[in-house]
């Protein structure tokens, strides 16, 4: 929990755990990988529009890493309770990394027809 690396379905994960901030909360970094290149512009705009549709105050949002330029989801964790807390958070790990690689596979960007556009909120799978 001082913040190493996980690796769930060959998508890396960082936790960090800090009682300072909050006792009860990890912070879950998901590494979606590289944006495409070529593309650049239209990925960082779907990634913008689906922060839109999914912030709620405390995540999860996309950013990109300072160090190695990979897009991010950062997404907060909440330990409600100890004894659940392994497989709960299993099962987030789980769906980030399906997240993660279907965003690998398209990067939220759907060829639609000329002068078209798909929103965003139809692109990401998530709720």
């Amino acid at each position: 929990m001082e913040g190493g690396a996980v690796v769930v379905n060959d998508v890396v994960f960082s936790l960090i755990h800090n009682d300072a901030i909050h006792p009860d909360m990890v912070f879950i970094y998901c590494d979606f990988g590289d944006v495409p290149i070529g593309r650049e512009a239209e990925a960082y705009r779907a990634l913008l529009e689906a922060n839109l549709y999914l912030y709620t105050g405390i995540g999860p949002a996309f950013t990109v890493s300072n160090e190695t330029g990979r897009v991010l989801l950062a997404h907060h964790y909440f330990m409600h309770d100890g004894q659940n807390m392994p497989s709960e958070l299993r099962e987030v790990l789980v769906d980030l990394s399906t997240k993660a690689l279907a965003w690998r596979a398209d990067h939220f960007l759907i060829k639609d027809g000329p002068g078209k556009r798909t929103p965003a909120r139809a692109r990401v799978p998530y709720r």
